[in-house]
């Protein structure tokens, strides 16, 4: 389509401060410094700041109010002169004290501009026009520099001239634009020269009451320019949703806008929909995104087996947008590189249940350096997250790989009801799906709450994700969440289930404080919930490292694999999940049975891992401060300090409460309180059952219980299965200590500990 554009530039009629003077170069005698006096001052006709606009001339009536401050300054010496009463629209009197010098400027309004260099610098940012054609909120500057008198003046070329100065004044573009069909609110308008790109913000400008013409006015800064012969112009307007409609042209002859002059630029057709704010989707040049227009285009470029490069340049408020995931199908080929630059998409809105309900449904490709702040997602029966429903999906060479880094999602909310098994939640994501894939410097931050309720077993819910089904990493990431699952069947703080068969490596991690309300019906009694990861399947193997839990509240009153940071590791399984350098504080746990400070049923390597401030409240049976049922386990250098209340049935203890098969315990000590049965109640271990054979017998030594009325363990192989009682060696439980002589970092000296894993120079032993 053919554009038709004209630009009216108007003669000297035109000039909104245009008036004849009489002349003068005589310098007039000056008031007595200090002296109060009344000056004054003039406006031409068609002058000043409450603008009424002119449809015929284009010119703007200007007029005198009464909170006019004239200023006037001469070398450094600079006054304030305010507006008397009985002024007229274009002449007034000011009274101030007088000004001594032989040459001034007078700067209008003096109350804002002090001096001259403010004038050449005031910032033009910031208008907005409330209401199509509305001239309301144009201002008046005006500077007349290096006259000879300032006692009665008038704001004219002539008169400045006369008086051996010049004045300084604003241009005004009038736009006029008649946009496409269908177009309606908006909410800026930015006209682009080698003059400056100048945005005027649209308040309750609705061009569909006006037959599509848009009419604004933009004040331009001081002086006036030329545009030069081949200058490209573009004018964008953007709708209230933040959708761009741009037009451009090129100057077939040089044009003035001048100073003190209204130009105008008509603009009758050619407006094309911008998608984004720049780029071309490619990784040298990415779209760019500064509206939710533009972040809702998105989905308009994605495209199979190609990365689509995009980029952010300003917040984002989705406010009112129902949002659906990009890459929502199968095979979920469609590749993406978001970097948000450090900005913010707030207020994102998952309504639609379409694929995994989420940012990105299953990201293909990078997301990073982007905050999601408030956002709501209503997932139904599906995996969700605020970024992805899956970070990374499938194996072998239909591998889709997923990569966050730097991604915060802060205060946001997560509703799931999960109807089918395998449905997993989590704050930033529902499931880590490829071994290739990674989530680094990532956290959910502020306050977050994640609700799901489940029908079917084996659904998660996780602060940071639900589920990692597979040997990706983890890295430096932080959940700070509220999680609402009292029917899920496995819940943690940071992860609620890690399910692959290839080990996972989480590192430097950490769970940062919130209520896990979870197990609460009669049929979860073997339901997994604990600060860090409620579940480790049994074949996984995963690794942690320098990972912990600080401010968990734990609720699952029927749940019996509770731990402040592991529920259950799997008991029967071949592969070891290993801790290294992990702990737990300043944490509440409460469970039916089998809870434990650290872990909750436990088959694991643990090294150098503690338990530190924290309370253990149990119903049942086989509760300790660092691990409550624990059995093929591997645990050296290892501490608790705990309170734990043991339920009504057996095996408490403040480091162990239930030790069973084949554990390998040493180097490790408690300060724990317990309580319980006295018949099964130990101050390290409350009960030993090992098996039925040798082999199977516990190993603890070198170990310190610092507890001086209970004995090292409680109840040994009282258990019968088969009518065989189970196996118990108590010669491997020896060169332990349990006491309170002397200091606990005394006895690990003689205990031989070693003294490049422990400092031993305090009173109690703590880890390098």
């Amino acid at each position: 389509m053919k554009k038709i554009i004209s630009i009216l530039v108007p003669a000297a009629a035109a000039m909104i401060l245009a008036v004849a003077c009489v002349k003068t170069n005589e310098i007039p005698e000056q008031p007595a410094e200090g002296e109060v006096i009344t000056i004054k001052a003039s406006i031409p006709e068609d002058t000043k700041v409450e603008y009424e606009a002119n449809s015929e001339t284009n010119n703007l009536h200007l007029k005198w109010t009464e909170d006019d401050v004239i200023r006037v300054i001469s070398g450094s010496d600079s006054k304030e002169f305010y507006i008397k009463d009985g002024f007229t629209d274009h002449e007034a009197e000011f009274t101030g004290t007088a000004v001594s010098g032989e040459s001034f400027n007078i700067i209008y309004p003096g109350d804002e501009i002090r001096t001259m260099d403010e004038a050449l610098a005031y910032n033009y940012e910031g208008q907005v026009q409330n209401g199509n054609g509305n001239t309301d909120h144009l201002r008046y500057i005006a500077c007349l520099s290096g006259v000879n008198t300032y006692e009665s003046f008038t704001f004219s070329e002539e008169w400045a001239a006369a008086h051996g100065g010049t004045i300084l004044l604003p241009a005004i573009a009038k736009i006029i634009a008649t946009l496409p069909a269908g177009v309606s609110n908006l909410s800026k308008v930015t006209l682009t020269c080698s003059y400056g790109p100048f945005s005027l913000g649209l308040k309750n400008v609705d061009v569909s009451a006006s037959s599509q013409v848009l009419t604004a006015y933009a004040l331009l800064p001081i002086g006036g320019a030329t545009l030069p012969g081949g200058e490209p112009i573009s004018l964008a307007v953007t709708d209230a949703d933040g959708a761009d409609y741009v037009v451009s042209f090129t100057l077939s002859a040089a044009t003035q806008l001048q100073q003190g002059h209204v130009s105008v630029f008509k603009f009758t057709q050619g407006f094309e929909k911008k998608l984004f704010a720049g780029g071309d989707g490619t990784e040298a040049s990415p779209y760019l995104i500064a509206t939710p227009a533009h972040l809702m285009n998105m989905h308009e470029v994605m495209a199979d087996n190609q990365t689509i490069y995009f980029e952010m340049i300003d917040d984002v408020d989705m406010t009112g947008k129902d949002w659906t995931a990009l890459n929502p199908t199968s095979k979920y080929l469609k590749a993406i590189h978001f970097d948000g630059k450090g900005h913010t998409i707030s207020h994102l809105t998952v309504g639609s249940r379409i694929g995994y309900p989420s940012f990105v449904g299953v990201l293909n490709g990078t997301i990073c350096n982007v905050t999601f702040d408030k956002a709501s997602i209503d997932a139904g029966n599906a995996n969700t997250g605020v970024v992805a429903g899956y970070i990374g999906t499938g194996s072998g060479t239909s591998m889709i790989v997923g990569h966050c880094e730097g991604v915060t999602v802060s205060n946001s909310t997560i509703v799931a009801t999960a109807t089918q098994t395998n449905r997993n939640t989590g704050g930033f994501a529902g499931v880590l799906g490829s071994e290739a894939s990674t989530i680094k410097n990532c956290h959910v931050t502020g306050k977050n709450t994640l609700t799901q309720t489940a029908s079917y077993k084996g659904c998660s819910v996780g602060g940071l994700i639900g589920n990692v089904a597979t040997a990706g990493t983890i890295t430096d990431c932080t959940a700070t969440a509220d999680i609402n699952s009292p029917d899920s069947y496995y819940n943690g703080g940071f992860i609620g289930q890690v399910g692959g068969a290839v080990a996972a490596e989480i590192t430097r991690c950490a769970y940062l404080g919130g209520t896990i309300n979870a197990g609460r019906s009669a049929d979860l009694t073997n339901s997994p919930v604990a600060g860090f990861v409620g579940r480790i399947a049994g074949n996984a193997g995963a690794v942690f490292t320098d990972c912990y839990v600080d401010g968990a509240i734990i609720e699952a009153p029927q749940s019996g694999r509770v731990g402040g940071f592991v529920g259950d590791t799997g008991s029967c399984s071949t592969a070891y999940t290993t801790f290294t350098s992990c702990y737990v504080k300043n944490s509440t746990l409460s469970g039916a049975q089998h809870v434990g400070g650290f872990g909750g049923v436990f088959y694991v390597n643990a090294d150098k891992c503690y338990v530190e401030s924290t309370t253990i409240n149990a119903n049942n049976d086989n509760n300790g401060g660092f691990g409550g049922y624990v059995q093929k386990a591997f645990i050296t250098n290892c501490y608790c300090s705990t309170n734990v209340v043991g339920g009504s049935f057996n095996n408490n203890g403040g480091f162990i409460g239930n030790s069973k098969d084949s554990n390998v315990i040493s180097c490790c000590y408690e300060t724990s309180t317990v309580s319980g049965p006295a018949e099964s109640l130990g101050a390290f271990v409350g009960g030993v059952m090992d098996g039925y054979d040798e082999a199977k017998a516990t190993v603890i030594t070198k170990c310190i219980a610092w507890n001086g009325s209970l004995p090292f363990y409680g109840a040994v192989g009282s258990k019968v299965v088969n009518e065989e009682t189970l196996y118990v060696d108590v010669s491997k439980i020896t060169d332990n200590y349990t006491g309170t002589e002397g200091t606990i970092s005394a006895q690990a000296t003689t205990l031989g500990w070693d003294n490049t894993i422990w400092d031993l120079s305090a009173s109690e032993p703590k880890l390098k």
